[in-house]
């Protein structure tokens, strides 16, 4: 789950409901954070969730 600003607190609370609903491993993440580091770990088939809401954020999200 990715977010930035007002929509991190959203992306965590969604790996939270994941985890607790289907069992599965699920993360939250910055959108800032995730280029130092987790960005590596993902590959061609990893599924990303990402929050964007039209705000100020919206164009940092989208080139990230």
């Amino acid at each position: 789950m990715l977010g930035r600003g007002p929509a991190f607190p959203i992306a965590q609370e969604t790996a939270l409901k994941l985890k607790e609903t289907c069992a599965i491993h699920a993360e939250a993440y910055s959108v800032a954070e995730v280029m130092h580091g987790p960005w590596e770990l993902m590959g061609a088939d990893f599924p990303v969730l990402v929050y964007a809401p039209d705000d100020a954020e919206r164009a940092n999200t989208a080139e990230a």
